[in-house]
Formats: structure tokens, sequence, C-alpha cells
């Protein structure tokens, strides 16, 4: 952690502390980069509004949530694509794994059938997020690349990319959920592994709900699995 990591935190936890002596709680932040959960995300908050209503949810759509994290701008994040390393004083919790889909123009001959795979794809241009790390050209087999990869910066470059049929796309399958557009299919892709997604947070918590919002989260998620050493750890880039 850098020097202006840790004086965000200590600021942080001065805050709080400063809301704790005035009788008040400030909001839960939670940090995602790209689809949160899917379509379990708002059952996940509505159930937290009613079993917490005194202690309120914000959930930010980030484009660096780890980063965010160090700093104590969020107290969790939801993370698709680990660093190589986590923080040595982040706790990591493995919730489930989630499918890839491929997505398309409507337009595209692909559109009409049931699947897809990575084949399918050989050949042609492959736009990539940079808020969202989860699919790089070392996903396609040897023989079997794309013609090219394009990097843009956000969420709706990525869909204008896709919809307009000047490229086609792979994500994980709450991008179905959390970014429907008429004009673009998801499509089931049959050869490409899953997707693990994961919610970091503090070992020694900046808010004090954090370890009730981790509880919920495994409750509303029966996939949760369990939280890994807190020590740092080399992660695996989806």
């Amino acid at each position: 952690m850098s020097a202006k990591e840790r004086a965000d935190r200590i600021l942080g936890e001065l805050d709080d502390a400063l809301a704790e002596a005035a009788g008040s709680t400030r909001p839960l932040r939670i940090g995602f980069a790209w689809a949160a959960l899917g379509e379990h995300t708002v059952d996940l908050l509505r159930g937290w509004r009613q079993d917490h209503p005194r202690t309120p949810v914000e959930v930010h759509h980030l484009a660096d949530p780890y980063t965010a994290l160090l700093r104590g701008s969020v107290d969790a994040v939801f993370l698709r694509a680990l660093p190589e390393r986590t923080a040595p004083e982040l706790a990591v919790l493995p919730l489930y794994s989630e499918p890839r889909v491929a997505a398309v123009s409507r337009d595209d001959p692909l559109a009409a059938r049931p699947e897809v795979a990575l084949r399918d794809l050989a050949g042609r241009t492959v736009v990539l997020c940079a808020t969202a790390a989860t699919t790089s050209g070392a996903l396609w087999p040897a023989g079997s690349s794309p013609a090219a990869t394009r990097v843009v910066s956000n969420v709706d470059e990525w869909l204008t990319s896709i919809a307009t049929g000047e490229a086609v796309g792979i994500t994980a399958e709450a991008t179905r959920h959390s970014h429907p557009l008429p004009a673009v299919r998801y499509l089931p892709l049959t050869d490409a592994g899953p997707v693990t997604v994961h919610f970091l947070a503090p070992a020694v918590p900046g808010h004090p709900a954090t370890a009730a919002f981790r509880t919920h989260v495994r409750d509303v998620l029966p996939a949760a699995g369990t939280a890994l050493p807190v020590l740092g750890r080399k992660g695996v880039r989806a």
C-alpha cells in the first residue's frame, strides 16, 4: 500500500470515528467494476435493506475498485479479476463461478445460433473493456486467435462497438442481466472456462457493518466459498 493510500484509509477511519461519536453510521460503500452480481444484485441489496434498515448501502460503479478499496474510498468490493497478488491487509472470499458468454450484434450471422465456441470468433475483431480484465487474446487456443483486439475505456463504448458490428466481445454472464441491449445478443460460450466472482474487504474492517454484509452475501449466495487466507497470495486472472 502506498503512502497516499495509507493516508486516505486513515482519514476514512477518522470520519468513521467522528460519525460514531455523533451517534450516526455512514452508509456502507460497496464498489464493483462491471456488472456487480448480475441477476443476484437486486435481491441481495433489497434483502440487506429489509434486514438492516439502519445501515444503508451505497453501490459505486468504479473503473478501479481494487485501488479504491486500498485507499478506503469504499468498504468492500466485488471483483472478477484479482491482481497478481492481493494486499496482505485484505481478506478474499470467492463467491461463485460464472460462465462466460459471447456478445455479438443482432445482425451478426452468429446471432441466430443457440451457442458459440471460441473458434467461431477466430479471425474477428474482439473488443476489450479496460475496466473488465476477464478477457484477453490468451483465452483462445493456439491457431484460432482473433484477427485483432481493441481496448475501449468503458462499458458503453464496448456495447456500441458490438451493436454496430465493428467487433464481438466476451464477458461474464452477469453482463447479460446488467447491460441488456436490443442491438446486442448474448450467446453461451461452450469452450471457455468460467469466471470466479470474489468479495474483498479489509481483514480489519473500516466499517462496523462489513462483517454483517459479508455474512449476508454468503446467505444470499449459497455457492459462496470459504474465505481465503488473509495473507497476500497470488491471484489467478480470469
